[in-house]
């Protein structure tokens, strides 16, 4: 290479970086919202958490079967202000071939059966990575399935400790 091909590559180089920052940069308030959130993977998906619009960072099922009743757990998670992640986390048992459309109140582990839903709060600090988690001690999760793997959920969880959590949610698992 010549001392003029060094030369067109480094600018060229400079000018890429330039135009990526400076694209990066300038975006409406949605795009520099999500890019303040670099710590996390945010997830598309509209939650409302709290009352207030949030970035979904964490939306998971699993569901399986055993001993004639099919579990559903759920965990979802989002953010606000990208410094802290609040997490629901609960398990619903039904019987096997039963819709998972109703209302379920939270309920302790070891009382909870067929139609309770069973979870915990989690409240993370995003840059610290201190966590805390709390078994929910009341509330209620009103889920309707509009199709296959497709859920409506509005999350309502008092935990033994810590602040309640509001939680409304429509998303494709």
């Amino acid at each position: 290479m010549t001392f003029n091909q060094v030369e067109k590559i480094a600018k060229l180089l400079v000018l890429s970086v330039f135009f990526s920052v400076l694209f990066t940069s300038c975006g409406d308030d949605e795009d520099s919202e999500l890019e303040e959130c670099a710590a996390l993977n945010i997830i598309s998906g509209d939650l409302t958490l709290n009352g207030s619009t949030a970035n979904l960072a964490i939306a998971q099922l699993l569901v399986s079967s055993a001993f004639g009743d099919t579990n559903y757990q759920f965990q979802i998670g989002g953010t606000t202000d990208c410094e802290e992640l609040r997490t629901v986390s609960f398990l619903i048992s039904r019987p096997d071939g039963a819709a998972i459309d109703g209302t379920y109140e939270f309920r302790d582990f070891f009382d909870a059966g067929d139609d309770d839903a069973t979870g915990s709060v989690a409240v993370q600090n995003i840059t610290s990575l201190t966590q805390s988690l709390a078994d929910i001690d009341s509330g209620s999760v009103t889920i309707t399935e509009n199709n296959e793997s497709n859920f409506t959920l509005d999350i309502n969880a008092v935990p033994l400790q810590g602040a309640a959590v509001e939680m409304q949610i429509t998303h494709q698992f």
